[in-house]
């Protein structure tokens, strides 16, 4: 499996990091790069609605908002990444 990095950015700074193979109110953008190639990046980019993921990519999502939320990066202060995690525990629908 591919090794992958992706960087949340605000105002063309790293904001917070995920590494993974295979949100937030306090980014605005993204880039996703594997190894030491950028394959995509995006501005204001809308995330996909949980009716769009299996149950799977929703537990996967949850465990790395989690990771995100426990880490030291100022994204886990994001309060809309808190409601998040709390609606995706509930099985709630999208929150916007």
């Amino acid at each position: 499996m591919a090794d992958y990095r992706m960087y949340l950015l605000a105002a063309d700074r790293i904001e917070a990091r995920e590494d993974f193979q295979a949100c937030s109110d306090r980014c605005d953008s993204f880039e996703l790069w594997r190894e030491k190639r950028k394959v995509d990046s995006a501005q204001g980019s809308q995330p996909a609605s949980l009716a769009e993921l299996t149950q799977a990519h929703q537990q996967l999502v949850l465990e790395t908002a989690q990771a995100i939320l426990t880490s030291e990066w100022t994204i886990a202060q994001s309060k809309h990444l808190i409601e998040r995690i709390e609606c995706l525990k509930r099985g709630w629908p999208d929150v916007k």
